[in-house]
């Protein structure tokens, strides 16, 4: 039998289509050959990054500030340094198996009864923070004989919500949140007000574990309510979290102004946003939500600063106040760098890591040191403490 020869279109839609597939070829490769460039300079950073943070644990198991006499007791960085440990992949945690144990150990001779960190004629830095980070630990990489040091921890993350539930007045600014003080039950003077950041991190800590209960949630998203800004004539806020309730307060990184319901409201910035939309994911909040939708699309607007090195300033639209300048917001690059890519990592359906997550890596990779560290020139928030930028970097890094 003879084969029928073929046709003249058939000859040409054949050469088109080849024509066209080297065409896309080359961007294709293109594409692939940039992730492949940035997860190899990933890869060689971690490694570096990790080799210099564990020479610098101490014989005691902590990591101590040489920078902050204020951190000098090394809870709160020692914390931080576990929760990066207890999240690496297995290859690496055999590797730091023997530091993590130790920094375990070391934070576990803190735990009181209450569950609160404290020790007799010793300061407990950060001690709600490291409270957190060590239950998320203890969660992501457990560690044997922990079981009622964990019990304690968790109860008293419980007990220190602001909420009616633990004694607060209905009134109370911050209701549903979490301060990075210690609040157990009313107090008429708190030191530190309720925070996005800590709500976000502790609300975190408390979901790993199933203990967040009704009544513990539906605190938390009032308090979360407080913080975004859903609907407004400024396009340009809407979806975005701020720090704290209270708008006109200093720790408002981009100051205040006011609606078009004539009230203040505080303006939203990208860092916050990412720990609100942490909190709401921590809260069990749907992907589909108003509130994170709005939130994510805040991001995208946002992105650009996200991945700067010194940021543009986030809002230029007139405002009451000016908040903190721009190279002060820029302290936070490498806590804004560590939200970011877990925020992308649970939202990767509504916000693919994409060109913002490739971006960010290389932003990241270009400015570690040559021996390792990551350190922030900003002082203002403490990462230029190179143990900090450094920890956040790597949490950054291998989320």
């Amino acid at each position: 039998m003879s084969r029928r020869l073929p046709h003249r279109r058939e000859i040409l839609q054949a050469s088109l289509g080849g024509l066209l597939a080297c065409l896309a070829s080359p961007l294709k490769t293109l594409a692939s050959d940039e992730a492949l460039a940035v997860e190899h300079s990933r890869e060689t950073a971690i490694q570096r990054g990790l080799r210099w943070l564990l020479s610098q644990q101490s014989a005691d198991g902590g990591w101590h500030s040489e920078t902050y006499g204020a951190l000098k007791s090394g809870y709160g960085i020692t914390s931080l340094v576990g929760l990066l440990l207890s999240g690496l992949d297995e290859q690496r945690r055999a590797a730091s198996e023997s530091a993590y144990q130790s920094a375990i150990r070391f934070l576990l001779k803190a735990v009181s009864s209450d569950g609160q960190l404290r020790l007799p004629g010793e300061i407990v830095d950060e001690p709600v923070y490291a409270a957190a980070h060590l239950s998320i630990a203890l969660q992501q990489r457990p560690v044997a004989d922990t079981a009622q040091a964990l019990k304690l921890l968790l109860q008293g993350l419980q007990r220190q919500q602001i909420s009616i539930g633990n004694g607060w007045p209905p009134d109370s600014i911050g209701l549903g949140g979490w301060s990075t003080s210690y609040t157990p039950g009313f107090a008429a003077d708190v030191s530190e007000p309720a925070t996005l950041s800590a709500t976000a991190t502790i609300l975190r800590a408390l979901a790993c574990h199933t203990a967040i209960t009704p009544a513990i949630r539906d605190s938390a998203l009032e308090f979360l309510s407080h913080c975004q800004r859903l609907t407004d004539n400024v396009p340009e806020d809407r979806g975005g979290f701020w720090f704290t309730p209270d708008p006109k307060h200093p720790l408002n990184k981009a100051g205040w102004r006011t609606g078009s319901d004539g009230q203040p409201y505080a303006i939203p910035y990208a860092t916050a946003t990412c720990d609100g939309l942490l909190a709401l994911a921590a809260c069990g909040v749907d992907s589909r939500d108003p509130r994170v939708v709005s939130g994510l699309d805040f991001l995208r607007r946002r992105s650009p600063e996200l991945t700067a090195v010194s940021p543009a300033p986030e809002n230029r639209l007139p405002r009451e106040s000016a908040g903190i300048p721009d190279l002060e917001r820029d302290g936070l690059a490498f806590y804004r760098a560590a939200a970011l890519s877990r925020c992308l990592r649970l939202n990767r359906q509504q916000l693919p890591k994409t060109a913002l997550y490739l971006k960010s890596l290389k932003v990241l990779c270009r400015r570690q040191q040559p021996d390792g560290a990551w350190q922030n020139p900003v002082k203002s928030m403490r990462e230029d403490d190179p143990l900090i930028a450094t920890a956040l970097a790597l949490l950054a890094l291998t989320e």
